[in-house]
């Protein structure tokens, strides 16, 4: 008979073998070992023999439950015999051939060598030796009372008929026989040559032992062999083939692993492994510096690394670098096999020898030549001479030597001193002015002081500036340049955050001759200066930082334009010669004796300062000049001159002499060598004076009024004195000479003349009315009326303007302001009059003048003239742009006669006196003989809106004109629809008909409108007053409106198959299964019933039984009685109320063994069949279930929960589809496999490629769970919803258990409360070793007033008592939220509990998702309240979109609000910000927003980039750092833009005890130990699986 137990987990196997490979506190299964032996425990196959006399009961283990199995040769003690037999073995080992039932022992790969027998004979009739009795398999048979030796060993029995208790102890023994292939290599230590298959190990079970036999060089020897060795090499022990992933049988010390081979022959070949060693070699720079340090190589390999761990291979080093000298590579030290006379590393290429590999075989030396170089010197003597020579002078040394300079001479010059720098050009160079440039990188970026020499040759200069060249440049964002400013020579350098300034030199580029120049650019820390050819030339403002700014990623071009980075110019190439570019960091001259040859090639550029003298001048009748003196430079400009100054006279220049001489001006070049006197030279003044007709007309001839006499001409004829232009007149006049001429007498319409001022208004009069100039006036004539004024003068006509009077007819109207007057030159505008019932048409305007005259004025030239034809004619414009007038005129003395022309030049004429005209534009011409003034008028119509213009003359009358109006009404239907009317215009929305002011409405249309009565027209669309037929129709266009009466009608619920709810919506009748309601027309539905029908899904109402339109809460009710139908979808519970398929039970579960009978357990539980039974049984799944034919309806409702256990067991469920319609009703909420549980238990549960559909409360398993346990479940494919409180496994917890659950869907809602396990948990959860791998994504902008979370694990854990533990989130967590009370977490969005003695914690958990969103981020919580957080990494980066006040984003917690401890935790991420956000960023924590209980932080890490432009940022605590309560044993290392930022806080015994370095992960960073301390969790993987295991090919435990 065989009993089967429970199989032993694989637990134990992998906790050996961590134990056996545990080093340091790290446990990593770097490599495959083989399986030992089974261990002794449960796993147990009991196998009685058939012989009917012994009963020997034999135990060994085995995998397949019978002894014939894959033993472990494992045994125990405690066999029994049968007390009743003699105690003697009758049967033969060969007849133990084995059945089926009952198989003999065996292993594949091993020898059965029998068993051995141990008696305890308590009362044997003999003294021999107590039945040891030794069983091989040679076919020896025991009879009674025999005695036999077997195999040399010898066993005893004795005495017949006992009745003992015998105990017997089994012993299994096995041999192992193996063919040992291996190379011997020359460098063996020993030379010990073990022979081919020679190698036999026994083990024997019991004492857990065994020992070697082997034959080396033919002699045979026991013990425990020798390991073999190989130069450069590691023994890695015998192996079933020489790869790292075979078995080891023999481990490195020559002893067997215990490793059973099940699929080897008896025989088996084993092979040597060998590990090439990891060399270090050590690069001695020997008096350099820089370069690669170490370089690690595997022996005999050919790869070389950059790490000890050989993991980054590379194929050359960076050469070390040595001032002065040439690195020429690395030669050997002479030991470990390197040749101290060969080249190791070359210096071309600093590549590897081909045999270093191979030549040095353990750690070595190797050590930098070096070859001493030589640097050449250029001396630029700049215009002056160096050892009898003007060109360069080129000195060649060694580096270190000195050179003694000699001193330079100049003429005219003193030598100043030298700039010395290092020279950029090794030798001169030819630029093409298209794309050749030499690039300098960053090496020569000084910024506190520079010197910048060039020489350089072009054969003309102007060309530099017309092709915008350059010599040399730093200018992208900041350094300094040689550049064209417009035409001259410049040096310009960039001022920290002012900008640019420059040394201007003055000279123009085209002013430079052809061939070479020198240029110098320097900056001292205050000052930019420029030199040409060794003259300073420009010096620029003050620089306010003392440094040169300049762009971080640019560099120094010689001939281009420096670009945004060190390697690419932008253009503006040089075309000519360039000899050298010397730069150095100091911006001030020197005078050096001698030179020591640096590392570089260097220039040294002379610099002269010009001798200088005094220059006097002389005012020679003028002023005293300013200033009297001043030096002047040789071989310079003489520059600006003294200023002086003589009234009348104009100043000619300064002159060599008092008359005569040479002119010298600012540009003059001094050439002098001596003092020097200049003498001012002048010339007498001519001004010209404006006469300005201030508005008035001058022209040539000008005329005077002469009283009684008439009109006489005052100065007949031209005057070649003025020059006439329109409104004024110029004349010239000599200082201190008398005007000899009348002034000119003007004409202004509307005004009086008042003689010549000073100025427009006020001022002193110059000359009278009758033109003639008043002596002592001040300032311009003196008491002999000469002109005394030197400069330009402008006089102008004064004038006193006209006023006239304005009266009114108003005709019936009233007019609110009626002004009484307007004066000429000021337009004055006439408001309309108001007339009720009338509309204002206009004004009869009639004008009066009374005046006399001053001139006449010719019509065809324009020009004030005397006319010979009319002597005493004259011309009076009286209106102006007048069209259809009616005019009139007469002299006062009855003898003159007005006669009218149009307004144009050579204007037709009219008529006499009176008459009327459509022409545009009038005038009169005014003749009489000996009249002193004349009276006209004319009229006119003028239309409403009546502004007087400013040009216009005479007294006015105004007459007002009026016409009768007529009103629109109109009938606004008011939502309702008017017929055609007779004599109405329009139908439908609104009709309309015009009235008479004053006139009864007559017949009015009468509307209807669909669902209402016409109640009458009203004045208002609601209230207002009823009008009728004989309302009478007001001064305004009016508008009446319909009212109305609502109807009601009745809205029926047809639930189609369905049946009503016992509770119907409020306004509702039950009427069976159609239920109705009254409802007003175009009122809502409202809140419509929910039906139920067996087996289906409801989908919502409709207008017709089949198709239609969907209808909901919002719908209107229309104008008749409507009925709506209660629209169905199948679902798997379709006709199941027949009782089938029936449920069978077995084991104390109801099997689950397809898609029917999972649909049947939904059925018993939401139908409440039997009371509600089938709600706490036990089921099994027993096979894989496809529910894709229907939609699934959740076990489970809320009144009817599911409390019992389902198990899953090993099987899955694929393609379960939910329903949830365009409309939110009860039954789309509580969605998932389940829908509402409490109590129950939910494990193993596999349900695949889901695509479900909710509004809320809805999972991948359960949609609402109340004290429930779930493990081992499994969810792939998609979850959407449209409410909160969504998870990939739990739609919401109230208490709850989760272990071992893996979400792979994609879960998405329209609102927060969202996760990828859970998305809402409250009371006492514990989430353990749970994995979400899907995308979980908040959809719209929803959310509320309290803090809602959205969480790669749980989307909200509330409450006192929560535990999430050993939880990874591999997937995107996304939120577009725009509530800022929403939270994103990598683990948690959101945890909050209110009591300080809370023990919630997230534990041992890790985030590698991509986080993003608009507010709170957090790599492990969104926001986080008293809950503590350790041993938890991030790597998943934080991206917040938003750019509103207040968030935070942090490496671990985005917000914490009195939040707890937060210990043992790394971050590794990058944090991105919008620029500009008001956000908080924090490697830790993003934002602290709390009150008390402040957070602890420690043993944390942090590696963080941030990216943007946050308002606050911190390496731990973005905001309100200092309130951290703790912050100890904690380091974080942050990049902010350019910027790093190192902050470590260490206590007492600093950071070393609490992590651990691991070199190849994160840079080199400590990484706390905390999160590989896995034994304090209770399991066996922890988080390094994911830093290192997973990236560098380890397995970790």
């Amino acid at each position: 008979m065989i009993k089967t137990k429970t199989k032993l987990t694989q637990i134990v196997i992998i906790v050996l073998l961590a134990l056996i490979m545990m080093t340091g506190g790290i446990v990593f299964l770097c490599q495959e070992v083989a399986t030992p032996p089974a261990q002794i425990e449960e796993n147990v196959d009991e196998v009685q023999a058939d012989n009917g006399h012994n009963n020997i009961r034999w135990i060994t283990y085995g995998a397949s439950g019978k002894i014939g199995g894959a033993v472990s040769g494992y045994v125990t003690s405690g066999y029994k015999g049968d007390q009743n037999y003699k105690g003697h073995y009758n049967k033969s080992p060969n007849n133990l051939v084995g059945t089926e039932d009952y198989p003999l022992p065996a292993i594949r790969g091993q020898k059965y060598r029998g068993f051995k027998f141990t008696s305890n004979f308590n009362n044997l009739n003999t003294g021999l030796e107590h039945g040891y009795v030794k069983v091989m398999s040679d076919g020896v048979t025991y009879t009674e009372g025999s005695t036999n030796g077997i195999n040399g060993y010898y066993g005893e029995r004795g005495g017949i008929g006992f009745a003992a208790t015998v105990t017997w102890d089994v012993h299994v023994y096995w041999v192992v026989r193996y063919a040992i292939n291996w190379t011997v290599y020359p460098d063996n230590y020993n030379g010990y040559h073990y022979d081919a298959n020679s190698f036999t190990y026994r083990y024997e079970t019991v004492s857990n032992s065994g020992k070697w036999w082997w034959s080396a060089d033919g002699t045979t020897e026991t013990g425990t062999p020798y390991a073999p060795t190989r130069k450069g090499y590691t023994f890695g022990g015998f192996r079933t083939s020489r790869t790292s992933s075979a078995p080891m049988i023999i481990n490195t010390s020559m002893k067997w692993t215990g490793y059973w081979n099940a699929g080897s022959a008896y025989y088996t070949t084993l092979y040597d492994y060998w590990e090439a060693n990891t060399i270090k070699l050590t690069l001695n720079k020997n008096g350099g510096s820089g370069g690669t340090d170490y370089v690690w190589y595997k022996y005999n390999t050919n790869k070389f690394y950059s790490d000890s761990a050989c993991t980054n291979q590379i194929t050359s080093i960076t050469r070390p670098t040595r001032a002065g000298y040439t690195f020429k590579g690395y030669q050997g030290d002479g030991t470990c096999g390197g040749n101290p006379n060969e080249s190791y590393i070359a210096y071309s290429n600093t590549e590897f020898a081909s045999d270093l590999c191979s030549d040095i075989y353990k750690n070595a030396t190797l050590n930098a030549v070096w070859e001493i170089n030589n640097y050449n010197l250029k001396i630029d003597p700049v215009k002056g001479t160096y050892n009898n020579t003007t060109d360069l002078t080129s000195i060649t040394q060694n580096y270190g030597t000195t050179y003694t300079y000699s001193t330079p001479t100049r003429t005219g010059y003193n030598f100043s001193g030298w700039h010395t720098g290092q020279n950029y050009l090794s030798a001169a160079k030819t630029f093409d002015g298209s794309s050749t440039y030499v690039a300098i990188g960053r090496s020569a970026m000084h910024t506190n002081g520079i010197s910048v020499a060039v020489r350089a040759s072009l054969n003309n200069w102007s060309e530099f500036k017309t092709s915008d060249m350059r010599l040399v440049s730093c200018t992208e964002g900041g350094g300094w340049n040689f550049e064209p400013n417009g035409e001259y020579v410049q040096f310009a350098c960039y001022d920290s955050g002012v900008g640019y300034k420059t040394a201007l030199s003055g000279i123009k580029w085209s002013e430079l001759s052809s061939g070479y120049h020198t240029f110098v650019g320097t900056f001292d820390g205050e000052y930019a200066k420029v030199y040409i050819d060794g003259k300073l030339y420009g010096t620029s403002a003050k620089y306010s930082s003392g440094k040169i700014g300049y762009h971080a990623s640019n560099g120094i071009f010689i001939g281009a334009e420096a670009g945004s980075n060190a390697t690419t110019p932008v253009g503006n190439y040089f075309k000519g010669t360039i000899d050298y570019v010397a730069i150095s960091s100091s911006g001030t001259v020197s005078s050096p004796t001698s030179f020591t040859f640096p590392a570089h090639n260097s220039a040294s550029t002379a610099q002269w300062t010009a001798k200088t003298f005094d220059l006097i001048y002389h005012g020679n009748g003028g002023g005293t000049p300013s200033p009297t003196s001043k030096k002047i430079t040789y071989d310079n400009l003489y520059g600006t001159l003294a200023t002086v100054s003589r009234t009348g006279y104009t100043f000619n220049g300064w002159w060599t002499a008092a008359t005569g001489g040479s002119r010298i001006t600012e540009n003059t070049k001094v050439t002098v060598t001596s003092n020097q006197t200049l003498y001012a030279h002048w010339t007498v003044n001519n001004y010209t004076v404006t006469w300005n007709g201030n508005g008035a007309s001058l022209d040539a001839k000008l005329w005077s009024y002469a009283g009684s006499t008439g009109y006489t001409s005052s100065n007949s004829g031209s005057n070649s004195s003025y020059t006439y232009s329109g409104k004024s007149a110029s004349s010239s006049v000599t200082y201190d000479v008398a005007i000899s001429y009348k002034t000119p007498i003007p004409f202004k319409l509307g005004n009086t003349f008042n003689g010549w001022w000073t100025s427009a208004s006020g001022g002193y009069m110059v000359a009278n009315t009758n033109g003639q100039v008043v002596a002592s006036v001040s300032g311009y004539t003196d008491a002999n009326k000469r002109w005394i004024r030197a400069q330009a003068t402008t006089l102008y006509a004064q004038w006193t303007q006209q006023s006239y009077s304005i009266s009114y007819n108003l005709n019936g109207g009233s007019l609110s302001s009626q002004p009484n007057s307007y004066t000429f030159g000021t337009a004055k505008t006439i408001g309309n009059p108001t007339r009720t019932g009338h509309t204002f048409a206009g004004w009869t305007v009639t004008s009066t003048l009374t005046n006399k005259a001053y001139a006449t004025i010719n019509l065809s030239s324009g020009v004030m003239e005397f006319s010979s034809s009319y002597p005493t004619a004259v011309y009076f414009p009286l209106f102006y742009q007048r069209a259809n007038v009616s005019y009139s005129g007469k002299g006062s003395d009855q003898n003159g006669e007005i006669r009218w022309r149009q307004y144009s030049t050579g204007g037709a004429y009219l008529g006499s006196n009176s008459g009327s005209s459509s022409a545009d534009c009038m005038t009169s011409l005014w003749y009489h003989g000996g009249m002193n003034s004349a009276t006209t008028t004319i009229t006119w119509s003028q239309a409403i809106g009546y502004t007087i213009p400013s040009n216009q003359t005479g007294n006015l009358t105004l007459v007002a004109k009026w016409t009768v109006n007529s009103y629109k009404l109109t009938a606004k239907a008011n939502s309702g629809s008017i017929p055609a009317t007779t004599g109405w215009t329009g139908s439908g929305a609104e009709a309309t008909k015009m009235y008479v002011y004053d006139t009864a409405y007559g017949t009015l249309p009468v509307p209807t409108k669909t669902g209402y009565g016409f109640a009458g027209w009203w004045t208002q669309a609601s209230g207002g007053t009823q009008v009728s037929a004989t309302t009478k129709m007001g001064a305004a266009d009016t508008t009446i409106y319909a009212h109305w009466t609502i109807s009601s009608y009745t809205l029926t619920a047809d639930c189609y198959g369905g049946t009503a709810p016992s509770i119907l919506p409020t306004g509702w009748t039950a009427n069976g299964q159609q239920p109705y309601r009254t409802l007003n027309y175009q009122s809502e539905y409202g809140t419509l019933p929910e039906p139920t029908r067996q087996g289906y899904i409801f989908a919502g109402w409709f207008t017709s039984a089949s198709g239609g339109s969907e209808v909901n809460s919002n719908t209107t009710m229309g104008a008749a009685n409507a009925t709506i139908y209660a629209r169905w979808v199948d679902s798997w519970v379709k006709d199941m109320s027949n009782g089938n398929p029936v449920l069978d039970q077995a084991d104390g579960y109801y099997k689950i063994d397809s898609a029917e009978k999972l649909a049947r357990l939904a059925y018993l539980v939401n139908y409440n069949i039997d009371n509600g039974k089938w709600a706490s049984y036990k089921y099994k799944q027993t096979a894989d279930i496809n529910l894709s034919a229907h939609y699934w309806q959740p076990i489970g409702l809320d009144r009817y929960p599911f409390k019992g256990t389902y198990d899953g067991t090993t099987f899955d469920i694929h393609n379960m589809k939910t329903y949830c319609g365009a409309n939110e009703y009860e039954a789309y909420n509580g969605v998932g496999m389940f829908g509402y549980n409490s109590g129950a238990t939910i494990k193993n549960v596999n349900n695949y490629d889901v695509n479900i559909k909710g509004g809320y409360l809805v999972g991948g398993i359960v949609g609402f769970a109340s004290d429930v346990n779930i493990r081992n479940c499994v969810v792939s494919g998609n979850i959407n919803a449209d409410g909160k409180r969504v998870g990939g496994i739990v739609g919401y917890a109230n208490g709850i258990v989760i272990k071992s659950c893996r979400n792979e869907t994609d879960v998405s809602s329209a609102s927060p409360l969202l996760g990828g396990i859970i998305g809402d948990s409250n009371g006492k959860t514990e989430v353990d070793s749970c994995v979400n791998s899907g995308q979980i994504k908040n959809l719209s902008s929803n959310g509320s007033s309290i803090f809602e979370g959205i969480g790669g694990i749980v989307g909200d854990a509330n409450g006192n008592s929560f535990m999430i533990s050993n939880c990874i989130n591999n997937g995107d967590v996304i939120s577009v939220s725009n509530k800022n009370y929403t939270c994103v977490g990598g683990i948690v969005g959101s945890s909050y509990t209110e009591n300080t003695s809370s023990n919630s914690s997230i534990l041992n958990c890790q985030n590698l998702g991509r986080l993003e969103g608009k507010f709170n981020i957090g790599g492990i919580a969104g926001c986080n309240s008293l809950a503590a957080i350790k041993y938890c990494l991030n790597t998943g980066d934080v991206n917040i979109t938003s750019d509103y006040n207040d968030i935070g984003t942090g490496g671990i917690v985005g917000v914490a609000y009195n939040t707890g401890v937060i210990e043992s935790c790394f971050v590794s991420c990058t944090l991105t910000t919008p620029n500009g956000v008001r956000g908080n960023v924090g490697a830790i924590i993003g934002r602290y927003a709390g009150t008390e209980f402040e957070p602890v932080i420690k043993y944390c890490g942090a590696k963080t980039t941030v990216v943007g432009n946050p308002y606050n940022y911190g390496v731990f605590v973005g905001q309100d750092e200092q309130a951290v309560d703790a912050l100890e044993n904690s380091y974080s290392l942050m990049m902010y833009g350019s910027t790093k930022i190192n902050r470590i806080t260490a206590t007492t015994g600093g950071m070393d005890d609490k992590f651990g370095m691991i070199s190849t992960i994160h840079d080199g960073l400590p990484v706390p130990l905390g999160i590989y301390h896995t034994s304090q969790y209770g399991t066996t993987t922890g988080i390094a699986s994911t830093l290192k295991g997973s990236q560098y090919g380890c397995t970790t435990a």
